[in-house]
């Protein structure tokens, strides 16, 4: 509490995730926290579908994430989608996966 770290509260709405009513953490959080402001911001709720992506994308961002991180992370698993299917696209050096993506784009213009 001293540090006064940022904190990103995610409350789980889905009961087959184990989600419970928020006002139950109400109930079990220590009376100190609640004074001191644990609950002053907004959790991020993650629901379930059809709005379980937009709950994660969400919570992303208030994590931090950027469409640049995300893009990049696409990039990546883009990158081993495709040496999974063609170990021959794989580069000698780790990439970020840009080599591999813009390797499959030029094949496919071909």
């Amino acid at each position: 509490r001293r540090a006064r770290l940022p904190l990103v509260m995610a409350h789980e709405n889905d009961a087959a995730r184990g989600g419970c009513i928020f006002g139950h953490f109400f109930e079990v959080t220590p009376r100190d926290l609640i004074v001191d402001g644990l609950y002053n911001d907004i959790a991020v709720g993650c629901h379930s579908d059809p709005h379980r992506q937009v709950s994660l994308a969400l919570l992303a961002k208030a994590l931090g994430a950027t469409k640049q991180t995300a893009q990049s992370r696409a990039r990546r698993a883009t990158a081993l989608a495709l040496a999974i299917r063609d170990p021959s696209t794989q580069a000698a050096e780790p990439t970020n996966g840009d080599d591999v993506v813009e390797a499959s784009a030029t094949q496919d213009r071909q």
